[in-house]
């Protein structure tokens, strides 16, 4: 039986501090955007993406500040605080309601038997022998205790559209993060990651498997080096043009992707079509051609619709 018998907090603990253009630390996102096009990822590095002020990523950063309450109060009281972003009329009154749906919906999905709960906690660990750091920010990270007394992690990623590939690839990594930290803090239980829509009260779940991490560690690192080196020697970052772009909101400064869609979107050859995120850093599989990465968990995911 898996258990924690001392206090829960120092699974998710770090001790780190870096600081500098680029710490040497990624998340998801910059992984993603790295390897949709390296250029993307230099001209945001040492950036803060700004808020959007669209309707769907307004609603997106409200519902995830509102779910981290546990009080419909302070749930309102988040709801509120972004109200102003959304013009006066119709769309004001819709989204106050969406949000609410939205809401509830989370809180019907909830796990049973939760005894610690994290939300929106930043989470960091250096890959062993190296100063680059992992970074992950799951919407909640549950301690689920079973009837039968056993205990278990939950990484839990609220959407508030349907379940894409993406939510794998995102919870794959979070759970990598929270894996790595729990076994440095004396902790080798169960890890399950959990994708939840909001819109449509599906869920998806995944048991996570350590099996392989060394290679998908080694693949991570290969590709902080790759990064490095690119700073450090100053070799730049090349485009990566194609529909990845549609994506990034730096095509419109992108010399080379508006001559490429007043071009008429011409097909890429099959070197330049962007590298692959789902395996990381077999770098020339084409998108359609992407298999290996649901092996990272164990078993299938389970599918199912809140009643």
């Amino acid at each position: 039986m898996n258990t924690l018998n001392t206090t829960k907090s120092h699974l998710l603990t770090s001790v780190i501090d870096v600081s500098s253009k680029w710490d040497k630390s990624l998340s998801y996102r910059c992984i993603v955007r790295y390897l949709k096009c390296p250029k993307s990822f230099y001209k945001l590095l040492g950036k803060r993406d700004e808020r959007g002020t669209e309707f769907s990523e307004v609603l997106g950063e409200t519902v995830h500040e509102a779910v981290t309450h546990t009080t419909e109060e302070a749930q309102e009281k988040a709801i509120e605080r972004f109200v102003p972003s959304i013009p006066v009329g119709e769309k004001r009154a819709e989204f106050v309601k969406v949000a609410k749906d939205f809401i509830k919906t989370a809180v019907r999905l909830r796990t049973p038997g939760i005894v610690e709960q994290w939300k929106e906690r930043k989470l960091k660990v250096r890959l062993e022998g190296t100063d680059f750091v992992l970074v992950s920010k799951p919407d909640e990270i549950n301690l689920v205790k079973l009837p039968n007394g056993d205990e278990y992690l939950e990484i839990v990623d609220y959407k508030t559209g349907r379940i894409g590939a993406s939510a794998e690839d995102q919870l794959f990594l979070a759970g990598l993060v929270v894996a790595l930290l729990a076994r440095q803090n004396g902790w080798v239980g169960n890890i399950k990651l959990v994708a939840r829509s909001l819109a449509t009260g599906e869920q998806q779940d995944w048991n996570f498997s350590r099996i392989g991490m060394k290679r998908d560690l080694e693949q991570l690192t290969a590709i902080f080096k790759e990064i490095e080196e690119n700073l450090v020697k100053g070799i730049g970052f090349d485009y990566n043009v194609g529909f990845n772009c549609d994506k990034l909101a730096c095509r419109f400064d992108c010399k080379k992707f508006k001559q490429w869609d007043r071009n008429g979107r011409p097909e890429l050859e099959a070197s330049a079509r962007p590298r692959s995120w789902r395996r990381f850093i077999d770098t020339r599989t084409p998108a359609y051609q992407r298999s290996g990465f649901p092996n990272r968990f164990s078993g299938s995911s389970v599918s199912h619709a809140a009643a």
